[in-house]
């Protein structure tokens, strides 16, 4: 009787660690990019960047560099969600990568990097502009939680094991 008692209240106790757990382990994620990871762009078609997350966010820091050093941005504008980076775009063809930086709504900072190819204008004798892929939102991996499991969900995970062994040894003395 003892024993199943033990049982119960363990099972109530990690039921309500689980919900009280659930909202604090949501992190801001990046859901989409343009440019995307990984593909090209050229200097008619990339006028902005745009950084779309999970949940709102503040504070935006972003950067590009490439082989040349780092381009000239413009005053990021924040709606909701969204963060959009007006462009000047200089420097040769080749690869650059936009490194950001966001405050999440849980006032945790987010960051991450997208690498991508830019086509820079060629001067040339035929109207043929430069052949690039096109740049479109796609869904991008979600950076490393910045913090992890807190510290007082292992504590209380290992308060309410010790309670279970203990339930478990004292139904067993009681049979014995």
């Amino acid at each position: 009787m003892i024993f199943q008692r033990t049982i119960a209240a363990l099972v109530l106790a990690l039921g309500a660690l689980a919900v009280a757990v659930a909202p604090a382990s949501a992190h801001t994620e990046l859901k989409s990019s343009d440019p995307a990871p990984n593909t090209s762009v050229s200097a008619e078609t990339f006028q902005a960047i745009t950084l779309t997350f999970s949940e709102p966010v503040t504070q935006p820091e972003v950067m590009v560099a490439g082989q040349d050093g780092v381009w000239t941005l413009g005053t990021p504008s924040i709606a909701g969600a969204v963060v959009t980076i007006p462009v000047t775009t200089s420097g040769p063809t080749g690869a650059y990568t936009v490194t950001w930086k966001v405050t999440s709504a849980d006032g945790d900072p987010v960051k991450g990097t997208i690498p991508f190819t830019f086509v820079a204008p060629v001067a040339s004798t035929t109207s043929e502009p430069p052949a690039t892929s096109a740049s479109g939102n796609v869904s991008v991996p979600a950076p490393a939680p910045s913090g992890g499991i807190p510290g007082w969900v292992w504590i209380a995970l290992g308060g309410l094991v010790a309670v279970a062994v203990a339930g478990f040894v004292v139904s067993r003395r009681g049979r014995a």
